[in-house]
Protein backbone atom coordinates (compact mmCIF):
# COMPACT_ATOMS: atom_id res chain seq x y z
CA UNK A 1 0.00 0.00 0.00
CA UNK A 2 1.32 3.53 -1.17
CA UNK A 3 1.68 6.74 1.30
CA UNK A 4 -1.79 8.23 1.40
CA UNK A 5 -2.40 11.07 -0.08
CA UNK A 6 -4.45 14.39 -0.25
CA UNK A 7 -6.32 16.08 -2.73
CA UNK A 8 -7.26 20.04 -2.29
CA UNK A 9 -5.98 20.39 1.41
CA UNK A 10 -6.80 23.94 2.61
CA UNK A 11 -10.31 25.45 0.87
CA UNK A 12 -9.35 29.27 0.47
CA UNK A 13 -12.72 29.93 0.61
CA UNK A 14 -14.82 27.23 0.26
CA UNK A 15 -19.94 23.12 -3.59
CA UNK A 16 -20.62 20.61 -6.38
CA UNK A 17 -22.69 17.85 -8.92
CA UNK A 18 -21.05 15.09 -11.35
CA UNK A 19 -19.37 16.04 -14.47
CA UNK A 20 -21.67 16.23 -16.97
CA UNK A 21 -20.99 19.64 -19.13
CA UNK A 22 -23.03 18.95 -22.53
CA UNK A 23 -22.58 20.66 -25.77
CA UNK A 24 -25.18 24.10 -26.24
CA UNK A 25 -27.95 22.38 -28.48
CA UNK A 26 -30.35 25.29 -30.14
CA UNK A 27 -33.49 25.38 -27.75
CA UNK A 28 -30.50 26.92 -25.44
CA UNK A 29 -29.68 30.07 -27.07
CA UNK A 30 -33.12 31.67 -26.22
CA UNK A 31 -33.82 35.47 -26.36
CA UNK A 32 -35.65 36.04 -23.31
CA UNK A 33 -33.69 39.04 -21.31
CA UNK A 34 -34.09 36.47 -17.77
CA UNK A 35 -32.44 33.65 -19.99
CA UNK A 36 -29.07 35.42 -20.94
CA UNK A 37 -25.95 34.19 -18.59
CA UNK A 38 -25.53 37.32 -16.98
CA UNK A 39 -29.17 37.83 -16.17
CA UNK A 40 -29.26 34.59 -14.54
CA UNK A 41 -25.77 35.11 -12.80
CA UNK A 42 -27.56 38.09 -11.20
CA UNK A 43 -30.29 36.18 -9.75
CA UNK A 44 -27.85 33.46 -8.55
CA UNK A 45 -25.47 35.90 -6.31
CA UNK A 46 -28.96 37.44 -4.86
CA UNK A 47 -30.28 34.27 -4.19
CA UNK A 48 -26.70 32.86 -2.57
CA UNK A 49 -25.99 36.09 -0.77
CA UNK A 50 -29.21 35.92 1.00
CA UNK A 51 -29.02 32.48 1.60
CA UNK A 52 -25.47 32.95 3.18
CA UNK A 53 -27.50 35.13 5.90
CA UNK A 54 -30.25 32.72 6.34
CA UNK A 55 -28.34 29.67 5.85
CA UNK A 56 -27.00 29.95 10.24
CA UNK A 57 -26.00 27.31 12.14
CA UNK A 58 -28.00 24.47 11.17
CA UNK A 59 -27.77 21.04 12.22
CA UNK A 60 -29.12 17.50 10.39
CA UNK A 61 -29.25 13.69 10.84
CA UNK A 62 -26.58 12.40 8.23
CA UNK A 63 -26.38 8.96 7.18
CA UNK A 64 -23.43 8.34 5.09
CA UNK A 65 -22.24 5.16 2.91
CA UNK A 66 -19.36 4.86 1.82
CA UNK A 67 -17.59 1.90 -0.91
CA UNK A 68 -13.83 2.04 -2.04
CA UNK A 69 -12.04 -0.77 -4.26
CA UNK A 70 -8.20 -0.22 -2.52
CA UNK A 71 -9.24 -0.35 1.47
CA UNK A 72 -6.03 0.33 3.35
CA UNK A 73 -4.83 -2.37 5.08
CA UNK A 74 -7.38 -4.18 7.84
CA UNK A 75 -9.68 -1.72 6.38
CA UNK A 76 -13.66 -3.03 5.42
CA UNK A 77 -14.53 -2.14 1.74
CA UNK A 78 -17.80 -0.24 2.66
CA UNK A 79 -19.16 1.72 5.86
CA UNK A 80 -21.94 2.98 6.75
CA UNK A 81 -22.11 6.10 9.59
CA UNK A 82 -24.31 7.71 10.83
CA UNK A 83 -24.09 11.08 13.26
CA UNK A 84 -25.26 14.97 12.90
CA UNK A 85 -23.94 17.52 10.49
CA UNK A 86 -23.51 21.21 11.79
CA UNK A 87 -23.28 23.53 9.07
CA UNK A 88 -22.86 27.80 8.84
CA UNK A 89 -21.63 30.11 6.53
CA UNK A 90 -18.96 32.37 8.51
CA UNK A 91 -19.49 35.94 6.84
CA UNK A 92 -15.93 37.11 8.68
CA UNK A 93 -14.17 34.39 6.81
CA UNK A 94 -16.54 34.35 3.74
CA UNK A 95 -16.51 30.39 3.61
CA UNK A 96 -18.79 27.86 4.56
CA UNK A 97 -17.84 25.38 7.51
CA UNK A 98 -19.41 21.67 7.85
CA UNK A 99 -18.50 19.53 11.23
CA UNK A 100 -19.70 15.96 10.95
CA UNK A 101 -20.64 14.71 14.34
CA UNK A 102 -20.30 10.47 14.16
CA UNK A 103 -22.16 8.91 16.56
CA UNK A 104 -22.56 5.47 14.74
CA UNK A 105 -20.02 3.38 12.36
CA UNK A 106 -21.34 -0.04 10.83
CA UNK A 107 -24.12 0.10 13.11
CA UNK A 108 -22.02 -0.04 16.14
CA UNK A 109 -21.77 2.91 18.36
CA UNK A 110 -18.46 5.38 18.95
CA UNK A 111 -17.45 4.97 22.15
CA UNK A 112 -14.93 8.00 22.12
CA UNK A 113 -17.05 10.55 20.38
CA UNK A 114 -16.67 14.41 20.61
CA UNK A 115 -19.91 15.78 21.87
CA UNK A 116 -20.13 18.75 19.05
CA UNK A 117 -23.27 20.00 21.17
CA UNK A 118 -21.89 20.33 24.26
CA UNK A 119 -18.66 21.50 22.66
CA UNK A 120 -20.73 24.02 20.81
CA UNK A 121 -22.06 25.21 24.70
CA UNK A 122 -18.73 26.66 25.84
CA UNK A 123 -17.01 27.60 22.56
CA UNK A 124 -17.79 28.68 18.79
CA UNK A 125 -18.22 26.32 15.98
CA UNK A 126 -14.80 28.06 14.24
CA UNK A 127 -12.88 26.95 17.47
CA UNK A 128 -13.91 23.55 17.43
CA UNK A 129 -14.32 22.72 14.02
CA UNK A 130 -10.56 21.68 13.25
CA UNK A 131 -10.79 19.09 16.55
CA UNK A 132 -13.81 17.30 14.92
CA UNK A 133 -13.24 17.56 11.59
CA UNK A 134 -9.88 15.62 12.87
CA UNK A 135 -11.33 13.49 15.02
CA UNK A 136 -14.02 12.02 12.42
CA UNK A 137 -11.75 11.87 9.17
CA UNK A 138 -10.68 8.53 10.84
CA UNK A 139 -14.23 7.30 9.16
CA UNK A 140 -12.94 8.06 5.96
CA UNK A 141 -12.13 5.17 3.33
CA UNK A 142 -9.67 4.68 1.11
CA UNK A 143 -6.21 7.01 0.63
CA UNK A 144 -7.75 10.25 -0.90
CA UNK A 145 -7.54 12.02 2.19
CA UNK A 146 -9.90 14.75 2.07
CA UNK A 147 -10.96 18.12 4.12
CA UNK A 148 -13.09 20.10 1.66
CA UNK A 149 -15.76 17.98 1.15
CA UNK A 150 -18.47 20.08 2.54
CA UNK A 151 -22.22 20.15 0.66
CA UNK A 152 -22.42 23.88 0.06
CA UNK A 153 -18.88 24.92 -0.90
CA UNK A 154 -20.16 25.38 -4.50
CA UNK A 155 -22.41 27.60 -3.80
CA UNK A 156 -19.11 30.00 -3.37
CA UNK A 157 -18.59 30.08 -7.13
CA UNK A 158 -21.36 32.40 -7.51
CA UNK A 159 -20.46 34.53 -4.21
CA UNK A 160 -18.67 37.69 -4.50
CA UNK A 161 -16.47 37.77 -4.46
CA UNK A 162 -15.10 34.83 -6.03
CA UNK A 163 -18.21 34.98 -8.78
CA UNK A 164 -16.11 37.19 -10.76
CA UNK A 165 -12.86 33.88 -11.02
CA UNK A 166 -15.17 31.81 -13.02
CA UNK A 167 -16.39 31.89 -16.51
CA UNK A 168 -20.37 30.74 -16.64
CA UNK A 169 -21.41 29.33 -20.16
CA UNK A 170 -25.36 28.49 -20.84
CA UNK A 171 -26.06 25.08 -20.57
CA UNK A 172 -29.56 22.66 -20.63
CA UNK A 173 -32.93 24.73 -20.16
CA UNK A 174 -35.58 22.73 -18.90
CA UNK A 175 -39.04 24.53 -18.72
CA UNK A 176 -41.77 23.01 -16.18
CA UNK A 177 -44.29 25.24 -16.88
CA UNK A 178 -45.12 28.66 -16.29
CA UNK A 179 -43.00 30.36 -14.22
CA UNK A 180 -40.84 27.57 -13.15
CA UNK A 181 -37.51 27.10 -15.66
CA UNK A 182 -34.54 25.40 -14.73
CA UNK A 183 -31.22 26.46 -16.18
CA UNK A 184 -27.84 24.64 -16.06
CA UNK A 185 -24.80 27.15 -15.94
CA UNK A 186 -21.53 25.27 -16.65
CA UNK A 187 -18.18 26.96 -14.87
CA UNK A 188 -14.43 27.17 -15.31
CA UNK A 189 -12.14 28.42 -12.76
CA UNK A 190 -9.47 30.55 -14.21
CA UNK A 191 -8.40 33.22 -11.85
CA UNK A 192 -6.11 32.66 -8.62
CA UNK A 193 -6.66 32.43 -5.56
CA UNK A 194 -8.30 29.29 -6.71
CA UNK A 195 -11.54 28.09 -4.61
CA UNK A 196 -9.03 24.92 -3.97
CA UNK A 197 -5.77 24.29 -3.50
CA UNK A 198 -3.49 21.44 -3.94
CA UNK A 199 -0.97 19.60 -1.23
CA UNK A 200 1.76 21.36 -2.25
CA UNK A 201 -0.35 24.88 -2.51
CA UNK A 202 -0.02 24.95 -5.83
CA UNK A 203 -3.58 26.19 -7.74
CA UNK A 204 -6.14 23.55 -8.24
CA UNK A 205 -8.57 24.81 -10.88
CA UNK A 206 -12.29 23.46 -10.78
CA UNK A 207 -14.95 23.18 -12.91
CA UNK A 208 -18.49 21.93 -13.24
CA UNK A 209 -22.21 23.28 -13.42
CA UNK A 210 -25.17 24.72 -11.18
CA UNK A 211 -28.54 24.36 -12.40
CA UNK A 212 -30.83 27.36 -11.05
CA UNK A 213 -34.77 28.46 -11.25
CA UNK A 214 -34.44 30.80 -13.80
CA UNK A 215 -36.79 33.22 -12.52
CA UNK A 216 -35.78 33.50 -9.11
CA UNK A 217 -31.89 32.38 -8.98
CA UNK A 218 -32.63 29.50 -6.43
CA UNK A 219 -30.33 27.03 -7.00
CA UNK A 220 -31.31 23.41 -7.48
CA UNK A 221 -28.05 21.20 -7.72
CA UNK A 222 -24.53 22.23 -8.37
CA UNK A 223 -20.69 19.92 -8.79
CA UNK A 224 -17.57 21.01 -8.29
CA UNK A 225 -15.08 18.84 -10.09
CA UNK A 226 -11.34 19.08 -9.09
CA UNK A 227 -8.24 17.50 -10.21
CA UNK A 228 -4.67 17.20 -8.60
CA UNK A 229 -2.81 15.11 -10.42
CA UNK A 230 -4.29 11.73 -11.46
CA UNK A 231 -6.85 12.38 -8.85
CA UNK A 232 -10.36 13.86 -9.57
CA UNK A 233 -12.54 14.39 -7.06
CA UNK A 234 -16.44 15.46 -7.86
CA UNK A 235 -18.67 16.80 -5.33
CA UNK A 236 -22.62 16.96 -6.32
CA UNK A 237 -24.86 18.23 -4.26
CA UNK A 238 -28.60 17.81 -4.42
CA UNK A 239 -30.90 20.81 -2.90
CA UNK A 240 -34.38 20.06 -1.16
CA UNK A 241 -37.20 22.56 0.08
CA UNK A 242 -37.35 22.07 3.63
CA UNK A 243 -40.72 23.19 5.73
CA UNK A 244 -38.83 23.10 9.35
CA UNK A 245 -35.98 25.79 8.18
CA UNK A 246 -37.92 27.21 5.54
CA UNK A 247 -35.04 27.21 2.85
CA UNK A 248 -34.01 24.06 0.37
CA UNK A 249 -31.38 22.62 2.05
CA UNK A 250 -28.59 20.04 1.07
CA UNK A 251 -30.68 16.73 0.82
CA UNK A 252 -28.11 14.45 -0.89
CA UNK A 253 -24.44 14.95 -1.31
CA UNK A 254 -22.36 12.30 -3.70
CA UNK A 255 -18.63 12.41 -3.63
CA UNK A 256 -16.60 10.43 -6.46
CA UNK A 257 -12.93 10.45 -6.17
CA UNK A 258 -10.32 8.75 -8.51
CA UNK A 259 -6.65 7.81 -8.47
CA UNK A 260 -3.82 6.44 -9.71
CA UNK A 261 -1.56 5.43 -7.53
CA UNK A 262 1.65 2.52 -7.72
CA UNK A 263 -0.34 1.53 -10.63
CA UNK A 264 -3.20 1.15 -9.02
CA UNK A 265 -6.81 2.37 -9.85
CA UNK A 266 -8.38 3.55 -6.85
CA UNK A 267 -12.80 4.45 -7.13
CA UNK A 268 -13.79 6.07 -3.43
CA UNK A 269 -17.53 6.87 -3.76
CA UNK A 270 -19.35 8.43 -1.04
CA UNK A 271 -23.44 9.30 -0.59
CA UNK A 272 -24.75 11.52 2.26
CA UNK A 273 -28.78 11.99 2.99
CA UNK A 274 -29.95 14.89 5.62
CA UNK A 275 -32.47 14.97 7.40
CA UNK A 276 -34.36 16.64 10.24
CA UNK A 277 -32.86 20.01 9.63
CA UNK A 278 -33.31 22.05 12.69
CA UNK A 279 -32.01 25.46 13.84
CA UNK A 280 -28.99 25.88 16.11
CA UNK A 281 -28.13 28.70 17.76
CA UNK A 282 -24.96 30.50 18.74
CA UNK A 283 -25.28 29.80 22.11
CA UNK A 284 -25.89 26.25 21.77
CA UNK A 285 -29.53 26.12 22.03
CA UNK A 286 -31.46 23.80 19.98
CA UNK A 287 -34.98 25.09 18.86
Amino acid sequence: MGPRYRVGLPVVAGIALALAIVPLAAERQSNAPYLSVKALLEKASQYVSGYQREFAFLVADEHVEQRTNQPAPGEASSRTTRGELFLTYLGAERRWISVRDVAEVDGRPVSDREDLAALLRRSSIAAVAPRIITHNARYNLGNVVRNFNEPTIALLVLAAPRVTQFRFSMGPIDRHGPGLTLVTLTFREFEEPTLIRSTTGAAAFATGEVTIEAETGRVRRTQLVVKDGSTVAELTTTFEANEAVGLWVPAWFDERYTARRDNRDELITSKAHYTNYRRFEAEGRLR
